[in-house]
């Protein structure tokens, strides 16, 4: 029988464009267990169990949740650059399992194995790019004005919640056959 744990705290501040108050931090929990356990039920059968679990959470809020909606706005002679990233405020959750199990037989010339796996992820996930804008003029005339950026001109839209729940299922079967002390053939 034989276990691992890990587990990961990252906690940072991330600088933003132009000001301190468009800074983020970067938070993500990382937590993993498996076990892995061998069975010898006798000289011909060998039976192997997997199982893990994963808890991955990341996380990326703006510092001053006032700027949650501030855009990012660049104006290209000037070389400025004022706002949050622009992927953010962003986040996620994912929880993944996993059970394996295969049995290993050998008979005469043949050594057969089994198995199969199944494996459910269970994720959830704020993102929507450019949700706060993203406008890059290319006169600071332009800004002034309040008219439309010529270089760009990109608002993300619709719902930031995203949840892809998976669920998988996998099975294997082989025969390595030793026809001659030279030759082996793997079936499967």
């Amino acid at each position: 029988f034989r276990y691992r744990f890990s587990s990961d705290n990252i906690n940072n501040t991330q600088p933003g464009n132009g000001n301190p108050k468009f800074n983020n931090q970067q938070n993500v929990i990382a937590r993993l267990f498996s076990a892995n356990w061998i069975n010898t039920m006798n000289p011909q059968m060998v039976n192997e169990v997997r199982v893990a679990y994963k808890k991955f959470v990341t996380d990326y809020p703006l510092e001053d949740p006032a700027f949650n909606t501030f855009p990012n706005i660049t104006v290209a002679p000037l070389n400025l650059g004022l706002g949050p990233n622009g992927n953010l405020p962003q986040g996620g959750l994912n929880h993944s399992y996993q059970i394996y199990d295969s049995l290993s037989y050998s008979r005469g010339q043949h050594s057969f194995k089994f198995g199969g796996e199944v494996r459910f992820l269970i994720f959830t996930s704020f993102f929507l790019p450019r949700g706060r804008g993203d406008y890059n003029y290319s006169t600071f005339d332009e800004l002034i004005t309040d008219s439309l950026p010529t270089n760009v001109d990109i608002r993300g839209v619709g719902s930031a919640a995203f949840t892809g729940n998976q669920r998988k299922y996998y099975a294997f079967a082989q025969d390595d056959w030793k026809v001659t002390p030279h030759l082996t053939l793997n079936l499967g």
